[in-house]
């Protein structure tokens, strides 16, 4: 009965049950629970654990002062002067022991506070790295960017090292780029600490709007996702995105940087902004850059490419003369640009027998050169059947009519020469006419048989409207024939070098041989010109009866 209960200790004993709800709690923040996210963001930790680590170097500190204060130093019977330091064999006087303990003293709290001093910084290093608080240079960081995008030279990959490296310097936890080349075409998408598919998504339907707010704020440098209209928010807000950066070149968007929040989850400073823009701005030029080396790669292989189509179609050519006797042959061919649309040929059957063609497809470049190509295949196929040059032109037009697009014609000249009966057949496919220099009256005359040309209309009007002619010829006549890229070459007047201009030449050039005539009249055209460019490809050919 006499026995007492110590009840001091009773209230320590509800300690432990506060752990209860502090270990509910921990568990719904790690793993997320109930939607909740119940977490200390790691800027305050960051500021709380550096806080907490300052606090225990002072308090070593200010142990370590009290300590050496309480520290019974034997020294020896040591004496300072004003050069030396002495040891005595008296002892020391009270004011001079307590001079030399205070000064040891001083020196030991100096070193030991240089020490601390020393291991809070490599503590407060290690924190910065763990809460990704390092310091960067950003001008630095701009110039290292620099080198980095100049060295790119496919975009995806220039997009891809460009999100890199903001996410590596500016230390983020998510970062993208959209890049359009048109508002037509789907946007190229890279991101980093995103899910692929979710930003591919986004990008396609956030697109259209950012162009439209875009237009709406055309000296905007950056967004921030805060301030965005409702609707804009509503797509941003689940890719926890901060700040929007548009990638502009004049007037035009070339896409956007997209970033997130830093992994220190500390506020965007106006050094960041400022780097973010000079980032867009970079990436810009290196855009700009890429898309007119593809521009540059692009014409050099189409020229590249042109470029074996005029060897192809030069080769289509007749590459030799025919050495027929009685005859005298020249002709050439000048495409305005690197192929052309008109043609000539040869189609030589047998000793003694000429067909002369010449056509000019409408329009020029490689869709003419296309056709004019078919045309000359149909035409040396069809030629070994030994037909007349109106039947050869007659079948030549239904086989064209079926694949000749709407928008194209072909003309063409074909004449028969026989040497044994002295005679020519012509026929003419809506070209020009055939010009005829007679030696006996020296004229020129021009032959016209009537008809259409290739691909104008059905093939039983084209056979209806086609004709031919016969010409008898002496020696010394000249048959040329041109296209209109002769006839109608203009000066800087606007003037036609004309019909009457080619009769001229003829005439005056009809007692030299073939290529001397065919060399005189391209030169005429060239002097009528004035150098002037050549709009439409230039065709002679000339045939002289020796």
């Amino acid at each position: 009965a006499g026995y007492k209960v110590d009840r001091s200790y009773i209230g320590y004993m509800g300690l432990p049950l506060i752990a209860i709800p502090l270990t509910h709690l921990y568990t719904i923040g790690r793993y997320r629970l109930l939607n909740m996210d119940l977490r200390i963001r790691r800027n305050i930790q960051y500021n709380l654990i550096t806080t907490l680590w300052l606090c225990c170097i002072i308090a070593v500190w200010v142990a370590a002062f009290v300590l050496l204060l309480r520290i019974d130093v034997n020294l020896p019977q040591l004496t300072i002067t004003n050069s030396s330091l002495e040891v005595m064999d008296v002892p020391l006087s009270i004011d001079e022991k307590i001079l030399v303990e205070k000064g040891l003293i001083m020196i030991l709290v100096i070193g030991a506070s240089v020490f601390l001093r020393k291991i809070y910084r490599v503590g407060r290093k290690s924190l910065n790295r763990k809460f990704y608080r390092m310091v960067y240079d950003y001008r630095r960081a701009s110039h290292d960017l620099a080198e980095v995008l100049a060295a790119k030279s496919d975009l995806s990959e220039l997009a891809h090292n460009l999100i890199l490296y903001l996410r590596d310097v500016m230390r983020l936890k998510r970062v993208g780029v959209i890049l359009i080349r048109n508002s037509e075409q789907m946007p190229m998408t890279v991101a980093v600490g995103m899910d692929t598919a979710a930003w591919q998504e986004f990008a396609s339907a956030f697109t259209p709007r950012f162009l439209a707010l875009c237009a709406s704020s055309p000296d905007q440098e950056r967004f921030r996702v805060d301030y965005l209209s409702p609707g804009d928010k509503e797509l941003v807000r689940p890719h926890n995105l901060s700040f929007i950066v548009p990638l502009r070149s004049g007037d035009k968007i070339l896409g956007a940087i997209f970033v997130g929040e830093k992994l220190a989850e500390t506020p965007y400073h106006e050094e960041d902004l400022e780097l973010l823009v000079v980032a867009s701005r970079q990436a810009v030029v290196a855009i700009e850059n890429y898309f007119l080396y593809e521009e540059l790669s692009r014409q050099e292989r189409f020229r590249h490419e042109l470029e074996i189509a005029r060897r192809i179609q030069v080769s289509s050519l007749p590459q030799t003369t025919p050495q027929i006797a009685g005859l005298d042959i020249a002709g050439t061919s000048i495409p305005a640009a690197e192929v052309g649309g008109d043609y000539f040929d040869y189609l030589n059957g047998n000793e003694g027998d000429l067909t002369v063609v010449v056509g000019d497809v409408s329009g020029k470049g490689i869709s003419a050169a296309l056709y004019m190509s078919k045309m000359q295949g149909i035409l040396r196929s069809l030629h070994g059947f030994r037909l007349s040059p109106r039947d050869l032109f007659i079948r030549t037009n239904e086989i064209l009519t079926k694949d000749l697009e709407k928008q194209y014609f072909i003309t063409a000249l074909g004449a028969r020469i026989d040497m044994v009966t002295k005679h020519l057949i012509v026929t003419r496919a809506g070209h020009l006419p055939l010009f005829h220099y007679n030696a006996a009256t020296s004229s020129v005359d021009y032959i016209t048989p009537k008809g259409i040309g290739f691909g104008l209309d059905t093939s039983e009007s084209f056979a209806s409207e086609l004709e031919e002619k016969k010409v008898s010829f002496r020696r010394g006549d000249v048959f040329v024939f041109v296209t209109d890229g002769v006839t109608e070459a203009k000066n800087k007047n606007g003037d036609e070098f004309g019909e009457d201009n080619l009769t001229r030449i003829v005439k005056s050039a009809a007692r030299e041989q073939a290529p001397a005539i065919c060399r005189g009249v391209s030169e005429a055209v060239r002097l009528f010109s004035k150098n002037k460019s050549q709009s439409d490809d230039q065709t002679i050919v000339v045939v002289k009866i020796v």
